[in-house]
């Protein structure tokens, strides 16, 4: 009979084994290997705490619930919360499923248990289970910026079934409308008294500005330099660009831009922005550099949630790019204490960052 057992450092190999053999699995054993770090032996927020559990049978694996560890900081105490990632099982022992979600809810280390990509099917498990959702309107709208109006208008047309020729077409005629709205936004960001520089590294002025702004808000994940350095620079499968925005030699905000999407129609996503409370122009020159920087990476567009209240002006004039955005996250088990923060932390996208 199988049985749930806790994810403990010495199964990593088995781990990776299961999930990259898996029925249907697409992606290769060195890319489970290296994101299985990334969550766990890489990551700060790790040590001490569960890393998933396993099912399994005479001593093999037949199914798999992971769990990514993130510290974060609310109502001024750095607690842990937990979020649910990569439920695999077999399809013959699919009727031991809920075990291992009921072992996770059973986990007491976590403050709360988050899911940030539930499907239509596991969507109605967890909301039998008491999963809470979180209030859609702190994520209303996404930004996109179209970059190169071709590809993208091509790579529409793919998702959406739209036969090629119509979106080639419509890439083409749309081409110089999108360029021009795209120009008034990028001469709007020039506004600055800020220099934003790509930098190789988190140092200590990132520990400095953390500990400057961690109570602007109610809640917050940790932006430690660690925590950057490990989200940024230990995951070489999902590729992501450090800003930095600069007065002189002071530090005073930073962006992270992530590589998303296949190869050929990849775009860029402005995953974090964090600078002082109230720095607009600190806000300009990091999305100015992010459209910079997708732009001569080769992206098709560049991707935004205005999610701190200093991004609504700057991003003003892209507002014809937007469309409506729905988080799907779901939450488990928080406190009375923490709920309400937890929900108002929305607004930061990077809220489980390392998902």
């Amino acid at each position: 009979m199988a049985s749930v057992v806790p994810v403990s450092p010495d199964m990593l190999e088995p781990v990776v084994d299961f999930l990259s053999s898996f029925e249907d699995e697409p992606l290769p054993r060195d890319y489970w290997w290296h994101r299985a770090k990334f969550w766990w032996d890489e990551n700060p927020a790790a040590a001490g705490l569960p890393r998933g559990w396993a099912l399994e049978q005479q001593g093999r694996l037949v199914g798999f619930l992971g769990v990514i560890p993130t510290l974060f900081r609310l109502n001024r105490q750095t607690v842990p919360i937990g979020t649910l990632t990569t439920w695999r099982v077999d399809s013959e022992h699919r009727h031991h499923s809920l075990a291992l979600l009921g072992a996770a809810l059973s986990a007491r280390e976590f403050a709360a248990i988050l899911v940030t990509t539930p499907n239509d099917r596991t969507r109605q498990i967890y909301h039998g289970l008491r999963f809470v959702p979180f209030p859609e309107q702190y994520f209303s709208r996404r930004i996109v910026v179209p970059l190169r109006s071709v590809r993208l208008a091509s790579a529409v047309a793919r998702r959406t079934r739209v036969p090629p020729p119509l979106g080639l077409a419509a890439g083409i005629l749309l081409g110089p409308v999108v360029s021009a709205l795209r120009l008034a936004g990028m001469t709007a960001l020039k506004n600055s008294d800020c220099e934003a520089r790509v930098l190789s590294t988190a140092d200590a002025r990132f520990d400095d500005l953390w500990e400057e702004t961690k109570d602007d808000f109610p809640g917050a994940a940790i932006r430690s330099a660690e925590t950057l350095n490990w989200y940024c620079f230990t995951n070489d499968y999902i590729p992501k660009t450090l800003i930095g925005a600069f007065r002189g030699d002071s530090l005073v905000g930073y962006t992270i831009v992530a590589e998303i999407g296949e190869p050929e129609s990849s775009a860029r996503d402005i995953a974090d922005l964090w600078i002082r409370k109230d720095d607009e122009m600190a806000a300009r020159s990091l999305v100015r550099a992010a459209l910079a920087v997708a732009k001569n990476e080769g992206a098709i567009a560049l991707t935004v949630t205005p999610f701190r209240p200093e991004l609504h002006a700057p991003l003003a004039r892209f507002r014809p790019f937007s469309r409506p955005l729905r988080t799907g996250i779901l939450s488990y088990r928080p406190s009375t204490e923490y709920r309400e923060i937890l929900a108002q932390t929305l607004f930061d996208r990077t809220v489980v960052i390392g998902t």
